[in-house]
Formats: structure tokens, sequence, C-alpha cells
């Protein structure tokens, strides 16, 4: 996805950063599946992957423009 911005990034990267950091753990044999971890420890490792994921929004957001463009009509149907 390009062009999103704000709360919903947020979303879609914490969703993609859990799911990579999982995924990479597993394959390489470095971590155990989350379901066999404590509660706890699953609160925390979400906790902490939602966090980098707003302040890193917020830091995109400010720093990169957006451009706002509009393309009608630019092209025939």
């Amino acid at each position: 996805m390009t062009g999103v911005r704000g709360p919903l990034a947020n979303v879609w990267h914490s969703a993609t950063r859990l799911a990579f950091d999982q995924t990479g753990e597993n394959v390489t044999g470095a971590g155990a599946p989350p379901r066999s971890w404590p509660v706890q420890e699953q609160v925390i490792d979400v906790l902490h992957k939602a966090v980098y994921s707003v302040v890193t929004g917020i830091i995109a957001d400010r720093w990169i423009t957006p451009i706002l463009e509009s393309h009608c009509g630019r092209t025939s149907h």
C-alpha cells in the first residue's frame, strides 16, 4: 500500500512487523511459537511493536510530505 498515513498506516505496520518477526524467529528456530508464550510476554511483545510502529509512523508522517495530485482526466478509458 502506498499513500497510507496516520493511524491506518500504524495498524498495518504493526501487523506486518508482528508477522515478519514471528515468521523469521520460527523459520530460523530462534524462538518458540507465540501460543506457547505466557500471556504477559505476548502482551509486552505486542505493545513494544505497537509503540515502535506508532513512533515510526509519527516521524514518517512529519518528515515525508504527502503528494497530493489529481489523476482525473489524464488517461482515456
